[in-house]
């Protein structure tokens, strides 16, 4: 077993009170950490022969689904032995899966989205419960997440976990809760709160977790905890939910903090309250609690006038690329393509632009692509999107030309094909961008995603 801190060992103690339960605790320490992953239903909703040798080829239990995702364990260990991995397989290349950890997985389980909602993950990365979030409301246009987070190198991997799984009503933001507070007062229907935390949980796959611990680490994190809890309190409507969550067992920050935040704002209530140790179940810890604020706001479904910022040059240059590109119009009801640092966005018209005028967007919507020497570029979140299901170059690739893709390979194709962008597609699930000259496949999978 890992050596564990005496002190922690007797807090731990003190918290189960129970000679059993605490021996279980240690014991579970020998035992080897739980792995899952969402599947996503949107992407195989008409591919059940797909799902089913997914869900063959991983080994994989699913514990969990609504109609939406489904929740699934896999033996990490046995998979390796196999030389399978997943995430560095194909299957996670495509957006077809998210991996997350099982505990983290339940906080979220019990909500349900309606459309409209205006959702806030306040500390998102690396993203996994704002992919649950958006798995959820995939089919609710009018709804929207923004996935906030401070650090700017983490907000770089939450965008691409985000963009991997191709969903389109999400903003991403780079800021500090206070920037948000002071733009968005009482106006989210959910908020959530996955703060920062000594890490308690992950002691049993993460040596850095051990090294870390003290009580002055639990007691930093429960002041900037307490601090979150409150801007997330005043960006929050009334008749709204808080969702608070953390990867700790310390009380400092679990229970003394729910009971901070409603003692300080009294029309906070409890909803529901659990503390998973990695001893009980399936996962390695958390403990959340859902708080309900008092009152009753509706659900505004908001459309904004969005100015057009797109002057006309730029336009004739990305709609011929359309033209010549896709096989219909992507300009439906409620959606503009919006120009944002140089780069074109297709968003939706119920993002609330105007309330982030002094907040760093990483990305919004579908990023579309930019215009360079009067070209236009194609980003790679298209491919990740529905519109590469409207791409007039589809090209399906059997699983061995697949992986090559993935490693950045170009290839060539016999399909009678129009010179011009395409996607490559495996299995009917696509995967990233090619440019097609004379059936050379050039390939435009991004270099920092490749494998090598």
């Amino acid at each position: 077993m890992k050596k564990l801190n005496d002190e922690f060992l007797n807090r731990i103690k003190n918290y189960l009170s129970d000679d059993v339960q605490y021996n279980k605790f240690l014991d579970s320490f020998s035992a080897a950490s739980s792995n899952g992953l969402m599947l996503n239903k949107y992407l195989l909703k008409n591919n059940n022969e797909l799902y089913n040798k997914i869900l063959q080829e991983l080994s994989l239990k699913t514990i969990y689904e609504n109609e939406y995702y489904s929740y699934n364990i896999y033996d990490k260990i046995a998979l390796s032995e196999n030389n399978i991995f997943p995430g560095k397989n194909l299957y996670h290349h495509q957006g077809i899966y998210y991996i997350q950890e099982p505990s983290a997985n339940t906080v979220l389980r019990d909500l349900s989205f309606k459309n409209g909602e205006k959702i806030l993950d306040l500390c998102a990365s690396p993203g996994g419960k704002s992919i649950q979030v958006l798995m959820n409301i995939q089919d609710k246009y009018e709804a929207f997440l923004i996935s906030n987070e401070i650090d700017f190198g983490r907000a770089k991997i939450l965008h691409s976990n985000i963009e991997r799984i191709g969903f389109t009503n999400s903003i991403i933001t780079n800021t500090r809760s206070d920037n948000l507070k002071n733009e968005f007062i009482e106006y989210f229907d959910k908020i959530i709160v996955d703060a920062p935390c000594s890490g308690e949980g992950m002691m049993r796959k993460s040596e850095e977790a051990i090294n870390q611990w003290s009580i002055s680490l639990i007691n930093n994190c429960a002041k900037i905890q307490k601090e979150l809890l409150s801007d997330a309190y005043l960006m929050l409507k009334p008749g709204g939910y808080l969702i608070y969550s953390t990867c700790t067992y310390a009380k400092e920050e679990d229970e003394e903090v729910i009971d901070y935040i409603i003692n300080k704002y009294n029309d906070l209530s409890i909803e529901k309250m659990n503390k998973l140790y990695h001893h009980m179940g399936i996962g390695e810890g958390q403990f959340f609690c859902i708080l309900h604020k008092d009152g009753n706001s509706p659900i505004d479904i908001i459309h904004n006038k969005i100015k057009n910022n797109i002057s006309s040059s730029e336009d004739k240059i990305i709609n011929q690329f359309l033209d010549d590109t896709l096989t219909q119009n992507i300009i439906d009801k409620g959606k503009y393509i919006y120009k944002y640092k140089n780069k074109f966005y297709l968003i939706n018209d119920s993002f609330p632009l105007s309330k982030l005028n002094n907040i760093n967007i990483m990305s919004m919507g579908i990023e579309l692509g930019e215009i360079k020497k009067d070209r236009f570029e194609p980003s790679h979140h298209i491919s990740h999107s529905y519109i590469a299901n409207m791409f007039k170059n589809k090209i399906e690739l059997d699983e061995e030309d697949a992986m090559k893709y993935l490693k950045g390979e170009s290839l060539r194709t016999e399909m009678d094909i129009e010179n011009g962008y395409g996607v490559a597609m495996c299995n009917g699930v696509a995967m990233g961008l090619v440019k097609i000259t004379n059936n050379i496949l050039k390939n435009h999978y991004p270099k920092g995603l490749r494998l090598f």
